[in-house]
């Protein structure tokens, strides 16, 4: 999550801070630019959720209201990463526990397409061994579980019919973090994350901390940078690289997004990838994210203190 005052130009942010912003460090990104397009993107995604005054109602689904009630909770699923119902063995448990009655299995599966509704009435009415992936294999060979009946022979013909093939190649990761964990390596979100939210909410500060961060009024990325360039800036010590790789994009000039572009050349990610990986990267911290979103949009949403937000 990187950002300048880019998106209000010079002039919008010497109106808003008081203060002239030195031209090096803000963005220029032609509205219609790649890297545009795709914060552009993923902003609908994140959370509207503004600085809290009064308790307020928030409509997690808001970006999928275009949508039917089930379709959009399956593709918001999808992209968070969540349930967008209850498990299978969820249900099993209401039906053991008498929530949910045979008499309203038969009447949702009358209301189904025509299909082998015997073969789902059983399946659904906790008829069914729970098997995974592991023990399959074993299940099959050394045991007589796939033959006890001509039921149960004919559940797992169709069963091994839908199995696919496994993926001969491992699929690419959306972050870097998955790529890093496929390799054994640690978790980046528990080692980045900490210190990307604490800088979150001493530059979006409205008062509250003790000492104000400096040049905050440059915007996110220059202030934090600057920052943490400084020679007696603490780091955990996964971090100890970081002050130098800040140390050369400042004296290389590079502004927000140019260093976003850095990055998404050093991941090996092609132009028509980004939409993807900037969109998975501001889902990991969507809260951040979306504040800065907000304020970006809507500067007067700040209750004291109005900064030069940016995503």
């Amino acid at each position: 999550m990187v950002e300048t005052a880019e998106n209000r130009g010079l002039s919008g942010v010497t109106r808003i801070t008081g203060v002239e912003p030195d031209p090096s460090e803000v963005m220029h990104t032609h509205e219609g630019s790649p890297l545009r397009r795709a914060v552009e993107h993923a902003a609908h995604l994140l959370p509207v959720q503004g600085p809290i005054g009064v308790f307020i109602h928030h409509n997690t689904l808001h970006a999928f209201q275009h949508e039917r009630f089930e379709k959009a909770v399956v593709k918001a699923a999808e992209i968070f990463g969540a349930e967008p119902f209850m498990t299978e063995a969820a249900y099993q448990r209401q039906c053991k526990a008498g929530r949910i009655k045979a008499e309203d299995v038969d009447w949702a599966l009358e209301r189904e397409p025509a299909g082998d509704r015997r073969l789902r009435r059983a399946m659904m009415l906790g008829g069914m061994r729970a098997v995974d992936e592991l023990s399959l294999p074993y299940l099959l060979e050394e045991t007589g579980f796939a033959s006890e009946s001509e039921e149960a022979r004919a559940l797992w013909a169709l069963c091994l019919g839908q199995i696919e093939e496994p993926e001969k190649t491992r699929r690419r990761a959306s972050r870097p973090r998955e790529g890093v964990l496929w390799e054994g390596g640690p978790d980046l979100d528990e080692q980045i994350h900490p210190l990307l939210i604490r800088t979150c909410a001493v530059f979006l500060d409205q008062g509250m901390s003790h000492w104000p961060m400096p040049e905050r009024e440059r915007g996110f990325y220059p202030a934090v940078r600057d920052l943490l360039a400084q020679p007696v800036a603490f780091y955990p010590s996964h971090a100890r690289g970081l002050a130098a790789e800040f140390r050369r994009q400042g004296a290389g000039g590079l502004n927000a997004e140019a260093a976003v572009h850095e990055s998404l050349q050093a991941f090996g990610l092609a132009e028509s990838e980004w939409e993807r990986f900037i969109e998975a990267e501001l889902l990991a911290l969507p809260g951040w994210a979306g504040l800065m979103r907000l304020l970006e949009r809507d500067p007067g949403l700040a209750p004291h203190i109005r900064l030069p937000c940016s995503l």
